[in-house]
């Protein structure tokens, strides 16, 4: 099943909100996988295998059969210039229910993964990069006015990350959130259609970067105003 279609899954089991509750614009600190850290090593493993100078995303599906992925975005050097490439890396199973959480990583361990590389214009990736930055760097924690009265939500989560000056990787994270503000929903958009790029065929490939650059250029926008 497509990631798209899970979110929409995953939003019917959201419950309560407030409806006082402002509409969180921005990403959270990614805290939660600190009680993991056996299942946080064993995805660095797996899907983590690339620089990623304009930005990395992972893509962690809540529901059973539904596997962890990374894409990841960064230049190389061709012929003496530099080109932009996507990789995406997907696990074939659920490393999260191979390894049981990450109790038993010998299982995790186990898991193939699949690779897909593509190059992309150096505007695209100059372009992917400033709205992933800019976020990443204003993560925080949802203020007392977005609150909801509560949340049973447990769906997709997607991961944003980019390197710093002193080899320090910044996070931010966005998932069980109530509704979202235009920053965050274009920003999941762009993961989800990433995402979908690196699934598609090579003939199919440009329709989805053509809405990725889409929805980067709205960011933008967004955070200049």
């Amino acid at each position: 099943m497509k990631l798209r279609h899970l979110i929409y899954i995953g939003c019917t089991v959201l419950i309560q909100i407030s409806l006082e509750a402002k509409e969180p614009d921005h990403l959270l600190p990614s805290t939660d996988l600190a009680a993991f850290p056996a299942y946080k090593t064993l995805m660095r493993k797996k899907l983590e295998r690339t620089k990623f100078d304009c930005g990395r995303i992972i893509l962690r599906p809540a529901f059973s059969n539904s596997n962890e992925s990374s894409i990841s975005v960064y230049g190389c050097s061709e012929n003496g210039h530099v080109r932009y490439k996507v990789t995406c890396i997907m696990a074939m199973d659920s490393l999260w229910d191979a390894s049981n959480g990450g109790a038993l990583p010998e299982k995790g361990a186990s898991v193939k993964t699949r690779r897909i590389d593509f190059f992309i214009p150096n505007a695209l990736a100059e372009k992917l990069k400033t709205p992933i930055a800019t976020l990443v760097k204003t993560a925080r924690p949802l203020g007392a006015n977005e609150q909801p009265k509560s949340v049973t939500l447990e769906g997709l989560r997607i991961d944003f990350s980019i390197p710093q000056p002193g080899g320090r990787i910044a996070h931010g994270e966005m998932g069980d959130f109530p509704p979202m503000g235009p920053k965050l929903k274009h920003l999941q958009e762009l993961a989800l259609d990433l995402h979908e790029s690196c699934e598609a065929s090579a003939a199919e490939r440009d329709t989805f970067l053509k809405k990725v650059e889409r929805n980067a250029t709205i960011l933008i926008g967004l955070l200049q105003e």
